[in-house]
């Protein structure tokens, strides 16, 4: 079942097609290393597990552990449109790329430098330098992501969730493999040298990943956008998105369903201080994401290939709400492992599926436009959901913000069923 971009792309410039096809297992090889390590050393700096814990090392404030997951989808998402002008009405896309992901590495190694001084400085300096550096590092990854969709979109023309399945894969036996040394590093060495020393890590293997991203192989795309200002160029948003009905009720589901996950970063830190576990449980809880997410690109990759990204973007919202629900429910230790376990399963798929929805329904010289659209038209609302969760809890309970989440998945499900159509059906629009 041939993506619906691709087949604009073979009927209109069938000679590129065959060109990055030539290309299709290097770059298939090296773009699967990248995300490996890369997602590897993302591993080592979760945001879900490991640097929320971190951060409460420095604080007893639940708000500042939304705010970690806050940032950085701010400043991810924030970064998008700027990054998709920076690789809008050009040949290539490689360039950029190395580039961008160079800066990425750069805010890593300046999150390892500050973390070996967090018992040095007072707490609100090291929570803003943190923070700040968090920030950097999150932008660095939002410029990237317009270029590096666009690079993926053609040089896998077919069998799109195949990649992420294998890519997710890949990491996950090398996230597993890094659980041990997350436990290791944390409950071995003091504070904050645990911290610093696993972020370091963390970088020294992403560097492997800047290798791959200078073996991509590369043909000039044959037709280019107008080049324009980056004032028209933002000015465009409300004509695409008024033109593209589909395009924008996507945007608002992922919306929905973003705000229905702001208890991903919650879980394990609930499951921590609930039940008395050690330092050593947050590797557990990241071998659980990571398995997790592992078999949500598997499955759901294969399914996305044969039948679409839709029903992968409604299995994630019911995934999502059932997490909430059952750790709202049940009150015991390894009903927090399986609603953790089950809300990982959710993000894994809902990032399979927008991305891919997102590809499909962009015109093939406009995917770096729509990926930075879709992208910054969502950062407000990623940035304000664990925000959300987090006053919540300190306001009021763990159980409101379960509630919440729970019914915001549920709403994302039902507006996916009632008003979005599969993008490979013949009247999607």
């Amino acid at each position: 079942m041939e993506s619906r971009d691709t087949y604009a792309l073979r009927r209109d410039h069938p000679g590129y097609v065959a060109a990055m096809e030539r290309n299709h297992r290097w770059n298939f090889t090296a773009l699967v290393i990248d995300q490996s390590f890369f997602g590897l050393a993302l591993t080592m700096l979760s945001y879900a597990t490991v640097l929320p814990n971190f951060v409460r090392q420095l604080s007893d404030r639940l708000v500042y552990v939304g705010l970690i997951a806050a940032i950085s989808s701010a400043g991810y998402f924030a970064a998008q449109l700027p990054g998709a002008y920076l690789a809008h009405a050009r040949v290539r896309r490689k360039p950029i790329i190395m580039a961008v992901a160079a800066l990425e590495r750069g805010g890593i190694a300046l999150l390892a430098f500050a973390t070996g001084f967090a018992d040095r400085l007072p707490t609100s300096w090291m929570l803003a330098v943190f923070f700040l550096v968090m920030a950097v590092k999150s932008m660095s990854e939002g410029l990237i992501s317009p270029a590096y969709s666009d690079f993926v979109s053609k040089s896998i023309p077919v069998r799109r969730g195949t990649y992420y399945a294998v890519t997710r894969v890949t990491t996950g036996l090398f996230s597993l493999a890094s659980t041990y040394v997350i436990g290791w590093a944390l409950s071995g060495h003091p504070f904050p040298q645990n911290y610093s020393l696993l972020f370091w890590l963390g970088l020294a293997v992403s560097l492997i990943s800047l290798v791959a991203i200078s073996c991509f192989r590369e043909d000039p795309f044959p037709e280019t956008a107008q080049k324009e200002s980056f004032k028209d160029f933002f000015r465009s948003i409300p004509a695409v998105l008024r033109a593209r009905s589909q395009f924008r009720w996507l945007i608002i589901i992922r919306i929905v369903m973003n705000l229905g996950v702001m208890a991903l970063p919650f879980l394990s830190v609930y499951a921590i201080e609930k039940y008395g576990l050690g330092s050593a449980a947050v590797g557990k809880f990241t071998l659980v994401m990571t398995a997790s997410m592992m078999a949500a690109a598997v499955i759901l990759g294969w399914l996305g290939d044969r039948k679409g990204f839709k029903v992968v973007l409604e299995i994630a919202a019911l995934m999502g709400g059932l997490a909430s629900l059952l750790v709202l429910i049940f009150p015991y230790l390894v009903a927090s492992y399986v609603g953790f376990a089950l809300m990982s399963f959710a993000v894994g798929a809902t990032l399979l599926a927008e991305i891919n929805l997102t590809m499909e329904l962009s015109p093939p010289k406009e995917t770096a436009r729509f990926v930075g659209i879709a992208n910054t038209v969502l950062a407000p609302f990623v940035a304000i959901g664990p925000l959300i969760g987090g006053l919540l809890v300190d306001s009021v309970s763990y159980g409101a913000m379960f509630t919440v989440s729970a019914l915001l998945s549920v709403v994302g499900f039902l507006v996916s069923c009632l008003t979005f159509k599969e993008p490979r059906s013949v009247d999607a629009g």
